[in-house]
């Protein structure tokens, strides 16, 4: 059962029962070419909305908030009993609270997490905020304090844009540890010609918010990019877009060089309906201080590493019946070679009937041995009218070698209420074709305003 109550016009509560989230879509099975851990993507309504409030980033996707921790682990649904979201405005605070009690499987224990972040909207465009989370169980707790403020303007030197910005944050555990804090500073100059971006962050060695999602820690990171973008509206080209460089280091507490990205583009352009083309130079370092297999038994040594890439990149706009991306690159992978291409395509059919397709293929040469990674995706839509939609879904990649087939059918019969029949069947693709799940599924949501 699901309860949403409206406390004001922009403030909402919502209270979730033994909740169930047994339509959502099948996660993308993606191949992970490096030794980090994927960001994968929140599809669950409950978390999706007001999810923006809760976030508190230190650059990429580290951030402080990943709702993926909540009733998941080691790709297993755990159970959620009951949970409690707060979110909206009132007067010149951001408000988001949210709390959910989850029960034990999968050999975890029953567990608390609760998140609260309050903003305070200041001047016209800018906010000093706290956040707090915490995550209780019988094995111990976690919970993470922090602050930021972030100072923004329009009427910079009369008419620009320039935005400043800092957070800090620090994790408590059972098992009391030092070195457990994180911190970014940045500035950002974000303008039509010219855009600027400079930080510096540092997460320390023990800092571990279990309620969100860090990389990586024990490091200190400092960025700096600069984009020059001249409108020349020249035929249907709207801009030239240049990079003389966009750069990112990272270093250990004592300064040593752990990994560094220097990307430079020297040419690109944007057209009026909105395809973008780019061509770019990276140039990379990588401090492995372990071996790590990134496929099929396939290694890459500890060691430093320097290597070079060239990447050509091109997306058509998607007020097209056609649009899609491509992106091709080639050039080293540390000690030997990459050849890859990713590309995706969409066809807007009608009003009714859309199918988009994707593909990315890797070919790869490391210690005198080549292997090749292949990942596909077809997703077909099909809108019988507003109130009855579908879809098909289906994926397949060469590491897991599984043929993954979703098909979902959404009928509204009234607004807030639903029904949803979903097939999900699996197909181990190695040897010979062969059914490892096969489910149906039937749910019925009602919607009573009271």
């Amino acid at each position: 059962m699901d309860i949403k109550y409206g406390i004001t016009q922009a403030l909402s509560l919502d209270v979730t029962f033994n909740t169930d989230f047994s339509q959502v879509e099948s996660d993308r099975a993606v191949i992970n070419l490096s030794r980090f851990p994927f960001f994968f993507p929140e599809q669950r309504e409950f978390f999706l909305e007001g999810a923006n409030i809760f976030s508190m980033s230190f650059g990429r996707r580290n951030n402080l908030y990943y709702s993926r921790n909540i009733g998941l682990s080691g790709g297993n649904e755990i159970p959620i009993v009951t949970g409690l979201k707060l979110v909206g405005k009132a007067g010149n605070f951001d408000i988001g609270v949210l709390d959910v009690q989850t029960s034990s499987k999968h050999g975890e224990p029953t567990t608390n997490f609760g998140v609260a972040r309050v903003k305070y909207n200041i001047f016209d465009q800018s906010y000093a905020g706290i956040f707090f989370s915490n995550k209780v169980s019988s094995s111990g707790f976690n919970n993470v304090f922090g602050a930021d403020i972030l100072l923004k303007t329009s009427s910079f030197l009369k008419n620009k844009n320039l935005t400043f910005g800092f957070k800090v944050a620090k994790t408590n555990e059972k098992k009391a540890k030092r070195n457990t804090w994180a911190a970014r500073v940045f500035l950002d100059y974000p303008n039509d010609l010219i855009d600027q971006f400079m930080s510096y962050s540092f997460i320390q060695k023990n800092f571990n918010p279990e309620i969100g999602f860090i990389s990586r820690t024990g490091i200190q990171s400092i960025n700096y990019n600069l984009d020059i973008s001249p409108r020349i509206d020249f035929h249907s080209i709207k801009k030239i877009e240049f990079s003389p460089i966009s750069s990112n280091f990272q270093f250990d507490k004592d300064n040593t060089l752990l990994s560094a990205f220097l990307r430079f583009k020297p040419f690109g352009f944007s057209t009026i309906k909105g395809d973008r083309f780019s061509f770019e130079i990276n140039r990379t370092f990588d401090y492995v201080q372990e071996d790590f297999e990134v496929f099929d038994n396939n290694f890459i040594r500890k060691g430093k590493y320097w290597f070079t890439s060239y990447q050509f990149n091109l997306n058509t706009a998607r007020t097209r019946n056609f649009f899609g991306r491509i992106r091709y690159k080639t050039g080293n992978y540390y000690n030997g070679n990459i050849k890859s291409i990713r590309g995706s395509l969409t066809w807007s059919a009608n009003a009714h009937l859309s199918i988009a397709s994707d593909i990315t293929r890797n070919n790869i040469t490391l210690n005198n041995l080549s292997f090749v990674t292949n990942e596909y995706s077809t997703r077909l839509t099909y809108d019988f009218s507003t109130k009855v939609n579908s879809s098909i879904f289906t994926q397949w990649n060469n590491e897991l070698n599984e043929l993954n087939m979703n098909y979902r059918i959404k009928w509204e019969p009234k607004v807030g209420s639903n029904f949803f029949l979903v097939i999900n069947h699996l197909l181990s693709t190695e040897g010979k074709l062969r059914t490892k799940d096969f489910t149906i599924l039937a749910k019925v949501v009602w919607l009573i305003t009271i």
